[in-house]
Formats: structure tokens, C-alpha cells, sequence
């Protein structure tokens, strides 16, 4: 089976109606969008599909954002996430961050940040994908140090042994 390419993203969102609009605006920027009505049904699709990243509205019922956030984190399973509010509170922000969140949008009353959201979705999975990169380089180096490390010393055992044997 062939792997997809295709970034699936989680929207936790209340309001049906905003949900589906996002959903479609992704949609036609080539996204897979699934929706959770609440913090708790989102967080049980979690358990059952692994997302590339997370929408999560701040004020929800049952789990508010913040409260998603908290339970991945502690479970070390959050991915890039990015809070998107009707709020526009610093305090909501900053906690959200502070708990893992990659970024963090406020729902305007003019609904520009629909226009918005795409670009910050791009900009936090490019991060992911750079940390990614990171991490894999790191792994080559250090097995290319432990390789060359171990190569380095065999010559310095052999030398130091056979001088130990000699008369």
C-alpha cells in the first residue's frame, strides 16, 4: 500500500458551521481535514489515527484547547499544533506556547485569518519537516563518529598490545 502525501489535520471546533468552511478552504489546498465537535471526540480520533498536525479551538465543551494540549504533552504525543481562538488574550497565547503549541491564530470577526491560516499551516509543518532533518543529521553524524571512533581505537589496542607482548 502505498504511503499518502497528503498532510491530515485535526480541526477541534464547536461551531459546525466554521468547521465545514475551514474544512473546504483546506481541502482545496490539497489538506485532509477531519473534525471533532469537542475536545474529547478529537482526542479518541487521536487515539485511532495519528495526525501531521492539530487545530484546536481555544473554547470548547467538555476539553477546551488548552486542555487537549495538556493531555497530549503529558502522553508525549502532541503534534504541531496550532491554537486558533475567538480570544484574543496574550495569557491564552502564551500558555499555549509555553505547552507545546507550534503557533497560535485569533478568529476575527471579518474572518480574515481563514485567509490567514493556510500560510501559518505551511509555516509550522516546514518547521516540523527542518526539525525532522535536523534530527536525522544528527543521528548520521554521531554514527559516523561512534563508526569512525571504534575504527580509530582498534589501531591503538593492537599497538599498545603487542608492545605489552614484546621481550
Amino acid at each position: 500500500m502505498a504511503e499518502s502525501t497528503f498532510t491530515s489535520i485535526l480541526y477541534m471546533e464547536d461551531d459546525p458551521g466554521l468547521a465545514r468552511l475551514l474544512q473546504k478552504i483546506l481541502q482545496r489546498r490539497g489538506f485532509v481535514i477531519d473534525i471533532a465537535t469537542n475536545g474529547e471526540e478529537g482526542l479518541a480520533m487521536i487515539d485511532v489515527k495519528p495526525y501531521d498536525l492539530l487545530l484546536l479551538d481555544y473554547n470548547m465543551p467538555l476539553l477546551g484547547g488548552i486542555d487537549v494540549i495538556r493531555s497530549l504533552s503529558a502522553k508525549n504525543i502532541l503534534p504541531p499544533t496550532i491554537m486558533v481562538t475567538g480570544e484574543g488574550n496574550e495569557m491564552v497565547a502564551v500558555a499555549a506556547l509555553k505547552l507545546g503549541a507550534a503557533d497560535y491564530i485569533v478568529k476575527d470577526t471579518d474572518m480574515k485569518y481563514l485567509d490567514l491560516l493556510p500560510s501559518v499551516i505551511d509555516q509550522v509543518l516546514y518547521r516540523q519537516q527542518m526539525l525532522r532533518d535536523r534530527q536525522k543529521m544528527l543521528e548520521a553524524i554521531r554514527a559516523i563518529a561512534s563508526i569512525c571512533g571504534a575504527n580509530a581505537e582498534a589501531p591503538r589496542r593492537s599497538i599498545s598490545g603487542s608492545a605489552m607482548q614484546a621481550p
